[in-house]
Protein backbone atom coordinates (compact mmCIF):
# COMPACT_ATOMS: atom_id res chain seq x y z
CA UNK A 1 0.00 0.00 0.00
CA UNK A 2 2.45 2.41 0.80
CA UNK A 3 4.75 2.06 -2.21
CA UNK A 4 0.99 2.43 -4.61
CA UNK A 5 0.98 5.63 -2.92
CA UNK A 6 4.18 6.80 -3.23
CA UNK A 7 3.39 6.26 -7.22
CA UNK A 8 -0.02 7.98 -6.88
CA UNK A 9 2.09 10.92 -5.05
CA UNK A 10 4.93 11.25 -7.61
CA UNK A 11 2.06 11.24 -10.41
CA UNK A 12 0.37 14.42 -8.17
CA UNK A 13 3.43 16.10 -8.09
CA UNK A 14 4.33 15.53 -11.69
CA UNK A 15 1.21 16.71 -12.43
CA UNK A 16 1.83 20.07 -10.31
CA UNK A 17 4.80 20.85 -11.90
CA UNK A 18 3.74 20.49 -15.68
CA UNK A 19 0.50 22.61 -14.82
CA UNK A 20 2.64 25.15 -13.15
CA UNK A 21 5.33 25.20 -16.33
CA UNK A 22 1.82 25.24 -18.41
CA UNK A 23 1.16 28.68 -16.61
CA UNK A 24 4.48 30.20 -15.43
CA UNK A 25 5.31 33.20 -17.44
CA UNK A 26 7.59 35.66 -15.56
CA UNK A 27 6.46 38.68 -17.20
CA UNK A 28 2.74 38.30 -16.20
CA UNK A 29 3.01 37.05 -12.86
CA UNK A 30 5.48 36.28 -9.86
CA UNK A 31 6.17 32.59 -10.22
CA UNK A 32 5.35 32.29 -6.27
CA UNK A 33 1.91 33.55 -7.26
CA UNK A 34 1.53 30.75 -9.89
CA UNK A 35 2.74 27.66 -7.98
CA UNK A 36 0.53 29.13 -5.35
CA UNK A 37 -2.33 28.89 -7.61
CA UNK A 38 -1.36 25.09 -9.28
CA UNK A 39 -0.85 24.26 -5.70
CA UNK A 40 -4.26 25.58 -4.25
CA UNK A 41 -5.82 24.26 -7.68
CA UNK A 42 -4.25 20.49 -7.09
CA UNK A 43 -5.46 20.02 -4.15
CA UNK A 44 -9.10 21.17 -4.37
CA UNK A 45 -9.02 18.94 -7.38
CA UNK A 46 -7.19 15.77 -4.98
CA UNK A 47 -10.44 16.69 -2.32
CA UNK A 48 -12.68 16.79 -5.20
CA UNK A 49 -11.95 13.42 -6.47
CA UNK A 50 -11.44 11.95 -2.98
CA UNK A 51 -15.17 13.24 -2.43
CA UNK A 52 -16.77 11.75 -5.99
CA UNK A 53 -14.60 8.41 -5.68
CA UNK A 54 -17.08 5.26 -4.45
CA UNK A 55 -17.49 5.48 -0.37
CA UNK A 56 -15.90 2.20 0.21
CA UNK A 57 -13.02 -0.36 -1.28
CA UNK A 58 -11.91 2.71 -3.03
CA UNK A 59 -8.65 2.64 -5.42
CA UNK A 60 -5.45 4.97 -6.40
CA UNK A 61 -6.94 4.13 -9.69
CA UNK A 62 -10.45 5.42 -8.59
CA UNK A 63 -9.30 8.42 -6.97
CA UNK A 64 -6.86 9.24 -10.16
CA UNK A 65 -9.43 8.64 -13.18
CA UNK A 66 -11.72 11.58 -11.06
CA UNK A 67 -8.90 13.89 -11.15
CA UNK A 68 -9.05 13.25 -14.45
CA UNK A 69 -12.72 13.48 -15.30
CA UNK A 70 -12.52 16.87 -13.35
CA UNK A 71 -9.71 18.50 -14.49
CA UNK A 72 -11.40 17.83 -18.21
CA UNK A 73 -14.09 19.31 -16.66
CA UNK A 74 -12.76 21.98 -15.44
CA UNK A 75 -11.09 22.96 -18.86
CA UNK A 76 -7.75 21.80 -17.24
CA UNK A 77 -6.47 19.11 -19.93
CA UNK A 78 -4.31 20.40 -22.06
CA UNK A 79 -1.46 20.88 -19.39
CA UNK A 80 -1.83 16.93 -18.58
CA UNK A 81 1.13 14.83 -18.74
CA UNK A 82 1.41 10.86 -20.06
CA UNK A 83 2.51 10.39 -16.48
CA UNK A 84 -0.69 11.03 -14.78
CA UNK A 85 -3.06 8.95 -16.82
CA UNK A 86 -4.27 5.97 -14.79
CA UNK A 87 -6.97 4.93 -16.53
CA UNK A 88 -7.64 1.65 -16.43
Amino acid sequence: MHELSQVFTGGVFDTLADLFTSRRDPRVRDSAEVLYQAGKYMAGLTLRAIIQAPGTDATFADVANAMIAIAKADGEEDWQTERFKYEV
